[in-house]
């Protein structure tokens, strides 16, 4: 008889950095909130000193919502126990504990604020593409804690989509000086409303988009909260029905 197996309901949780798995009591005494940026620190190509926001509506669709379901669905002590038995697992007898967790569960939802330009936006090298905070105090940790599912998330999306405009770039430039420069004399009115109609389709290259610093919580684009609503513009980190190289 065949078994289906099923991703085990604290996935999301587990997908860290052992080490990020206590930074939560490494924060000083007193700490309620936590404010972290996405900030592409360098190029490793010459010419390269922008980088397209691009992936960031993918992790909160993928990881945020899909990934926590399981979590805010199952039962309290069912997450925790399997919560300790994986730390455990990992640095030995769980001197961590389980009561964030189970805070977390009874909460229902991410209390994560994310603010973004908008998707496909160029942003500068050394400008941040986005903003993370905690909305709920007792939740500072949340913030770092899923630095690593983002990266490995959103890493790879943003540099394709900056080389794609990079590949872009020149098969535009080709299309240019291949083309017809200027139509012949002889050629009919017919033939040259082709040829410009032709030429006007090759799009232009996009100009690179000046940023500041505070643009990325004040972009036209609605800033992501963790808890709001599932319109096509924002997402939501509430996985329950009831309310609730360039790295950084």
């Amino acid at each position: 008889m065949s078994t289906i197996t099923t991703a085990t309901p604290i996935a999301a949780l587990m997908d860290v950095d052992s080490y990020k798995l206590d930074h939560r009591r490494m924060y000083g005494k007193g700490v309620t909130r936590v404010y972290s940026n996405w900030t592409n620190r360098s190029s490793r190509i010459e010419g390269v000193d922008h980088v397209v926001h691009f992936g960031l509506q993918a992790f909160l669709q993928s990881y945020c919502i899909d990934k926590f379901a399981p979590f805010f669905a199952a039962d309290e002590d069912d997450v925790a126990r399997l919560y300790k038995e994986d730390v455990e697992s990992v640095v030995g007898p769980n001197a961590i504990g389980e009561d964030h967790i189970r805070a977390l569960h009874r909460l229902g939802y991410l209390p994560l604020k994310f603010s973004a330009v908008p998707e496909g936006t160029l942003v500068p090298i050394g400008v941040p593409t986005f903003t993370i905070e905690n909305t709920v105090d007792e939740f500072f940790w949340l913030v770092n804690y899923i630095e690593t599912a983002l990266s490995s998330s959103y890493w790879l999306p943003s540099t394709s989509a900056t080389q794609a405009l990079r590949y872009r770039g020149l098969l535009e430039d080709a299309a240019r000086k291949t083309g017809e420069t200027s139509p012949p004399s002889t050629t009919s009115s017919t033939t040259s409303r082709s040829a410009a109609s032709r030429r006007r389709r090759v799009p232009p290259h996009p100009a690179p988009v000046t940023c500041s610093a505070s643009r990325a919580a004040t972009a036209s684009e609605p800033s992501t909260t963790c808890a709001a609503s599932t319109r096509a513009t924002t997402a939501s980190c509430s996985s329950r029905s009831r309310p609730p190289s360039t790295r950084s």
